[in-house]
């Protein structure tokens, strides 16, 4: 989207491309993340510096976790629909970050005042984090005022991204990102910060903005560097065939739900198709565009016949896309695909998915140790899957 301010009114769909009158619902979620956008741009430097905070800073900490989590329980029942009608942006993604949110904010909250400092700051940047990965999932929401050169004074360029990526500055965001992607020095001794600006813009381009032509200008940023790293050195030709795939195909819109979803297998399978191996970067520019298909189909099909199978795309995209060490979103999808459908082929998928990641996850050099409490949910996802005897 374009940056405008949002005033009073939702923008539909961009494919049918007007504006409706703004409804109270609506503007009552405007507002909490208008607080939410100031509240965060309030505590980042504090948030991000290294420095032990002192009585002021440590104030300002637990004054923003305490507003933070008492708007990430508000917000957890708007994106669920348990207050009022849910955004009109909403999808199942929106009710499982906005459920990771809430505990993340508990979790913060109850490490600041129990004198815990360090890990309540980093449950706090995990919450940046979820509303990064919120804000980008489409073009659709509010836009919020600037982030002052105040609040972003002391931050790196990689943190001034991700602030302004949290409260939707997407254009300030994509140049600290694009900023980050063209400094050689990072490139050179921070290899994964640059690999996830490089992901990050990639995002915006693709999701927000969806617009080859930004995205492409990424790619020659990476081009243009002396020496591209290491770790994504082979994934450059594939982002920029991608990316120029793309473009030839012109800007398409769909009619119906078949349409969408048909789009999304097409992306999946190519996506699929370019991998040679699970954690290959090479597909990230076509898993983009699969997860922002798939975004637009569960928003306006909620109830639809593909929901189930469009869900378990979701996860494979977010499998590469998200960073599932530390995020549980792409098991997410997948759980919420086998409960959608029990006992139907797509649930049988989501759940073989769902625990090769958490055998993954909890498997190191001294064996697997999976914890009880999801050892028991293992075993019922499985039986809720299972085709049914007789």
């Amino acid at each position: 989207m374009h940056p405008k301010y949002w005033l009073l009114g939702m923008a539909l769909s961009s494919t049918f491309g007007f504006a409706a009158p703004a409804k109270k619902a609506d503007l009552a979620w405007s507002a909490k993340m208008q607080q939410l956008s100031a509240t965060l741009s309030n505590i980042m430097p504090d948030l991000v510096s290294g420095k032990t905070p002192d009585a002021k800073a440590l104030a300002r900490l637990k004054e923003g976790a305490t507003a933070i989590n008492r708007l990430a329980h508000q917000i957890d029942k708007n994106a669920k629909g348990k207050s009022m009608a849910p955004p009109p942006d909403a999808d199942p993604s929106l009710a499982m970050l906005s459920g990771l949110f809430e505990r993340e904010a508990k979790t913060a909250l109850h490490a600041l005042q129990s004198g815990s400092v360090e890990y309540g700051k980093a449950s706090l940047r995990m919450v940046t984090n979820y509303c990064v990965s919120c804000h980008t999932r489409t073009n659709q929401g509010p836009q919020f005022g600037a982030v002052s050169d105040k609040q972003t004074k002391g931050l790196t360029k990689m943190e001034r991204a991700q602030l302004h990526a949290a409260t939707r500055q997407f254009d300030a965001a994509l140049e600290e990102f694009e900023s980050v992607i063209s400094d050689n020095d990072i490139a050179k001794k921070r290899q994964l910060e640059w690999g996830r600006a490089v992901r990050h813009a990639f995002t915006i381009a693709i999701r927000v903005k969806q617009d080859p032509d930004r995205a492409l200008k990424i790619v020659q940023r990476v081009e243009a560097l002396p020496t591209t790293p290491g770790l994504f050195r082979d994934f450059v030709a594939s982002w920029k065939q991608s990316v120029e795939d793309w473009k030839k195909e012109g800007k398409k819109s769909f009619s119906s739900e078949e349409d969408i979803y048909q789009e999304a297998n097409r992306l999946g399978k190519a996506a699929e198709a370019m991998q040679k191996f699970p954690m290959d970067h090479s597909a990230d520019v076509l898993y983009l565009r699969l997860s922002l298909t798939a975004h637009e189909l569960l928003t306006r099909y909620p109830d639809g016949k593909h929901v189930s199978d469009t869900l378990y795309l979701l996860g494979n995209a977010y499998d590469l896309l998200d960073d599932h060490l530390i995020s549980p979103l792409p098991e997410m999808y997948y759980e919420t695909c086998i409960r959608r459908t029990p006992h139907s082929p797509a649930s049988q998928k989501c759940y073989q998915r769902y625990e090769s990641n958490v055998y993954f996850g909890y498997t190191g050099s001294a064996g697997t140790s999976i914890p009880d409490d999801l050892a028991e949910r293992l075993k019922e996802l499985k039986e809720i899957a299972a085709t049914k005897k007789g």
